[in-house]
């Protein structure tokens, strides 16, 4: 599934290669400056919302993010505001499930005004099961591919549409071990048991949310939809453990259709079969200019979610280890107290032929916290 911005960015482009053809006056020679608003009213959590605006330069695409202010209201006229993490977000943790919702925009560029339509919530989507399939391969210059799959149900007088994302979850190790400490007082290195440092934990979300329809003789139902693509490689994602979490949540036919459409018309945008400007229109209006052209579609939903640890059995795992030692810097001892206070730390003892020495490493090669990690275990997580 497309994400929004890069819709905008194909029917932009699109349209700038078309109108150079012929004249073609349509709201798509237009949809440069169009405002970008995504993001859904999520019930019993925090919703985060992303304005942007298209924009072209020297024949390309670019999207930029405007200053803005959202909030939810409820049909009995209670307010939700931004938390004070600011970025748009919006703690809807209490927000009942039994009232419609609308979010409102202010664009604090332009002074203007946003609005959704009223919304009834979705009902969450049953995740039944997450499965992994993985391609065999018998050289070891060749790394496995895999696919991940879902299943869902929709529970009774629940939608039959059903969107998602995921976040890749896993377990890695800073290039090298700390393996000293250096004590200041009497200049010798000191042997440590242990190093805090050396695992950590991490996740990354996907980019783009996925959509699915259940059809069939069940009309309620998913099976072995494949939701992720992913290849082994060489990366550090699967030198250990590796989960995938995924969130899914119920959306109307309507939000679904536009979506769809999005993503069918922005594969062609440019030749006959090129949106309707109609059909670019979501649930978003300007409330001082009706007619303005806004892409997004906000929906009401509750969420659910699951998570499902690649097996061992995969062959998926490859743990290269530490890199070569050799690369390891060889401090004097008038660099020591600046590198140390810089983060810098004595990993181990290199031998070359010219001698041998303790060899330091800077923090973003020691340390799995500054590449992106915690070293805090999840308390969910599998060995």
């Amino acid at each position: 599934m497309m994400g929004l911005k890069r819709i905008a960015a194909c029917l932009l482009e699109g349209s700038l290669a078309l109108s150079c053809i012929y004249p073609y006056e349509t709201e798509l020679d237009s949809i440069e400056g169009t405002i970008v608003i995504e993001g859904d009213i999520i019930l019993g959590d925090v919703s985060t919302f992303h304005v942007s605006r298209a924009q072209s330069l020297d024949g390309s695409f670019q999207y930029k993010e405007v200053p803005a202010q959202a909030w939810v209201e409820d049909e009995t006229g209670t307010i939700y505001r931004m938390t004070s993490q600011g970025g748009n977000t919006v703690d809807l943790t209490d927000a009942p499930a039994d009232r419609r919702y609308r979010l409102h925009v202010a664009d604090m560029e332009s002074h203007r005004n946003y609005v959704s339509s009223w919304r009834e919530p979705q009902m969450a989507p049953v995740i039944d099961g997450i499965s992994f399939e993985v391609e065999p391969t018998d050289s070891p210059l060749r790394r496995p591919s895999g696919k991940a799959r879902v299943s869902m149900t929709a529970p009774e007088g629940a939608s039959r549409f059903f969107r998602w994302d995921y976040e890749q979850e896993w377990q890695f190790h800073a290039n090298y071990d700390i393996r000293f400490d250096y004590d200041f007082l009497n200049e010798e290195y000191v042997f440590l048991d242990s190093n805090p440092n050396y695992w950590c934990w991490t996740k990354s979300r996907s980019s783009e949310a996925g959509i699915a329809i259940a059809i069939g003789d069940e009309q309620n139902k998913i099976r072995d939809h494949v939701f992720m693509d992913f290849h082994t490689g060489i990366d550090n994602r699967f030198q250990r453990r590796y989960a995938v979490h995924l969130i899914a949540r119920g959306i109307s036919e309507e939000c679904y259709q536009y979506l769809h459409t999005l993503e069918m018309n922005s594969n062609s945008t440019g030749d006959l079969f090129a949106p309707n400007p109609s059909e670019l229109r979501g649930n978003l209006t300007c409330e001082e200019d009706p007619d303005e052209l806004v892409l997004g579609f906000i929906e009401v939903s509750r969420t659910s979610d699951a998570r499902a640890f690649l097996p061992r059995e995969t062959m998926a795992y490859l743990d290269h280890g530490e890199l070569d030692p050799s690369e390891l810097y060889d401090l004097a001892s008038s660099e020591i107290p600046q590198k140390y206070a810089d983060g810098w730390r004595p990993s181990q003892n290199v031998t070359t032929e010219d001698g041998s020495y303790v060899g330091w490493a800077p923090p973003s090669w020691c340390d799995c916290r500054a590449m992106g990690g915690t070293n805090v275990k999840p308390s969910y997580w599998e060995d």
